[in-house]
């Protein structure tokens, strides 16, 4: 099935013409379907509406954002954060043809024209470097549980005061945490569930972090986790 866009205009007219005589699926986005030229209008499946209404995206391409992705679709003014890092805006990046077919090869190529594979080598072995600083740091605190052993430049941990044990606490304990640490917007960093625990994630892949990125993001977590926990 191939979704286009504007199929009354000059080229998306022409380009559906193309599609149907080549036997292809064809599905049209028209704000006014009355504007299709029957023959076209019998042979298509049209949509209604606009091409900049995620809802009407979403009925032509049938997709639904994944769990990961839904705090996109959360209303600005609906339970805003104190970082800019929380509002990741409206997105619609899998309505495009630059998403459903990238030119993956071109990506490589140009890091590769940049810093060759020296260069490469050296930014994953330094990203790796900053997991297992991460991990390090958590073994050796009282403060932190290390919930996963690093996985290339992957770690998880937690904030876990001395004391506490009951999971669904922790989980909000961190989940706040976590927030704190992106308003304060020095580190940022995402999260992820371990064994069913909230788990603070960083995964270091900017070409301009290091080891002081690492241990700079833990003492983040440890900052904010005792003015949490002291505020309570």
């Amino acid at each position: 099935m191939i979704v286009v866009t504007t199929p009354t205009g000059l080229i998306g007219s022409k380009l559906v013409e193309d599609l149907l005589a080549a036997g292809e699926s064809v599905r049209v986005i028209a704000r006014d379907l009355d504007k299709l030229v029957p023959a076209v209008r019998a042979k298509v499946e049209a949509i209604q509406g606009s091409s900049d209404d995620p809802a009407v995206l979403g009925r032509a391409f049938e997709v639904e954002s994944g769990a990961y992705d839904r705090e996109r679709l959360v209303p600005i003014g609906v339970d805003d954060t104190g970082s800019p890092f929380d509002e990741i805006g409206l997105g619609t990046p899998d309505f495009g043809v630059d998403f459903s077919a990238p030119a993956r090869g071109l990506a490589v190529w140009a890091i590769l024209r940049e810093i060759g594979s020296r260069g490469i080598r050296e930014r994953v072995v330094r990203h790796n470097d900053c997991a297992r600083r991460v991990a390090e740091l958590a073994r050796a605190s009282d403060e932190l549980e290390l919930l996963a052993e690093p996985v290339l430049s992957i770690c998880c941990f937690r904030y876990r005061p001395a004391g506490w044990s009951d999971e669904e606490r922790l989980d909000a304990l961190n989940e706040t945490i976590l927030r704190g640490v992106r308003a304060r917007g020095r580190t940022v960093t995402s999260s992820t569930r371990v064994g069913q625990r909230f788990a603070i994630r960083p995964c270091f892949i900017n070409p301009r972090s290091n080891v002081s990125d690492a241990e700079a993001l833990v003492e983040e977590v440890l900052t904010v986790g005792r003015e949490v926990v002291g505020a309570h």
